[in-house]
């Protein structure tokens, strides 16, 4: 999402699947749907190749909507390889203020934020575990604009900006994959960028029922404009049909902001969130 070095470290360990610190958006569920491997039949005759995500946010005073697509190289996501992805986020905030002075009045800024990343990555499958790293360049455009409201007067223009950066971003993630660690599921991912030093990281544990689990996560996510702490449940859902495997995943909890406003990451309140991953595949002959 300058920011202080403790919340540099932190996002470096959250990337490196040291601690947990969650995220694009790029803040929003950033890794999410990674090298995602899905249960699969137990001859080995459906491979997955490509995985798309997508999804959306909302907390008080902003929202964002991002969608991306990864692409195993090997065309089997259930092994290890290299894989490719493009994503790409779109997001808006406000924010209402009292002003006393000079002018007694509201003051209203808005803003809009666009990202986008190309990155190469691999991964590990280690029985019931998926470990993927990543690294890539990330595009992020901001617009922003504020305006004064008077008491009882037109509303006066205060300024506009437009600010964009490149930068360089890594990424990584580890998940449980249901081979052999059934019920219980973590997934454990976060994302940094020096594009305006963006950073995003996401921890998850829940009770595997079958075709659902449930359990809690925590966020935290940030940039030079502001940061933000999320709490909360989630629930997952997993919708075989034929030879693609969705998972759709909401969740909701609480926001901690460190200011009033956390920029682009909106108020202190509450949250939801909603994310489709859908992996297709393909039949092919059991490897020898």
């Amino acid at each position: 999402m300058a920011m202080p070095k403790t919340k540099f470290a932190l996002a470096l360990a959250s990337v490196l699947g040291v601690s947990v610190a969650l995220p694009m958006p790029g803040h929003a569920a950033d890794l999410n749907g990674h090298a995602y491997t899905p249960y699969v039949d137990s001859n080995g005759d459906v491979v997955y190749s490509i995985v798309t995500v997508s999804g959306g946010e909302i907390t008080n005073g902003a929202w964002e909507s991002y969608t991306g697509a990864y692409f195993a190289f090997n065309r089997d996501f259930n092994r290890d390889g290299f894989f490719g992805r493009i994503y790409g986020s779109y997001g808006s905030y406000e924010d209402r203020t009292s002003v006393d002075a000079p002018v007694a009045g509201r003051s209203k800024v808005d803003g809009d934020y666009w990202t986008g990343d190309v990155m190469l990555g691999h991964q590990w499958v280690r029985g019931g575990l998926d470990i993927a790293i990543m690294l890539g360049g990330e595009y992020q455009k901001r617009k922003r604009t504020e305006l004064f409201y008077p008491g009882g007067l037109p509303p006066a223009e205060g300024f506009r900006d437009t600010d964009h950066e490149w930068g360089f971003k890594v990424g990584a993630s580890i998940e449980s994959n249901g081979n052999d660690n059934r019920p219980v599921y973590f997934a454990l991912e976060g994302t940094y960028s020096t594009a305006f030093e963006s950073y995003y990281a996401l921890g998850r544990v829940g009770y595997d029922f079958g075709r659902f689990t449930f359990g809690p996560e925590a966020w935290a996510l940030g940039d030079d404009s502001g940061d933000a702490q999320r709490v909360g449940a989630f629930l997952k859902l997993d919708i075989p049909f034929g030879t693609t495997y969705s998972t759709l995943i909401a969740s909701g909890g609480y926001q901690f902001a460190n200011e009033s406003f956390a920029g682009e990451f909106g108020s202190e309140g509450g949250y939801a969130a909603i994310e489709l991953r859908t992996a297709f595949g393909e039949y092919r002959a059991p490897l020898k």
